[in-house]
């Protein structure tokens, strides 16, 4: 994926929207992460914060 910044709002990076991980670069992605999810425990789910 080529982008500056990713903005994710109300859904989830889960294996789907993200290809099984595999647009973002995990574990350390080049993009900025931005992600707004109304539960906190969504918070360093298979991305690191």
């Amino acid at each position: 994926m080529k982008a500056d910044l990713v903005l994710l709002i109300g859904g989830r990076f889960s294996e789907m929207p993200s290809s099984g991980y595999t647009l973002l670069g995990v574990p350390y992605p080049q993009q900025t992460l931005v992600h707004v999810y109304p539960d906190p425990g969504e918070l360093g789910r298979g991305l690191p914060p």
